[in-house]
């Protein structure tokens, strides 16, 4: 899956999608752009880049980090520049 078309792992973004369907088969119909990045183009899927977002819910609900369960809403992100220093051979 390809989260935004022009997603960079250095492009200093947060990329967010979120599908709202109201029925889990309209998920097929949305394969085929959530494979080229262009679901955001969709009514039913709400696609935006940042670099800080908070979520909040009326109800606590849990949160998918790259395929687990992690935590639960609210929840905040963030991008931390230069987190992690790198040293390649």
């Amino acid at each position: 899956m390809t989260v935004h078309a022009d997603a960079t792992a250095t492009d200093g973004m947060l990329d967010f999608h979120s599908l709202e369907v109201d029925h889990w088969w309209r998920l097929l119909t949305l394969l085929p752009s959530l494979r080229e990045g262009t679901h955001g183009e969709w009514d039913n899927v709400r696609a935006f880049s940042t670099n800080d977002l908070t979520i909040r819910t009326s109800k606590p609900r849990a949160i998918n980090l790259d395929g687990e369960l992690k935590t639960k809403t609210p929840v905040r992100f963030s991008i931390k520049e230069k987190a992690v220093s790198v040293f390649v051979a």
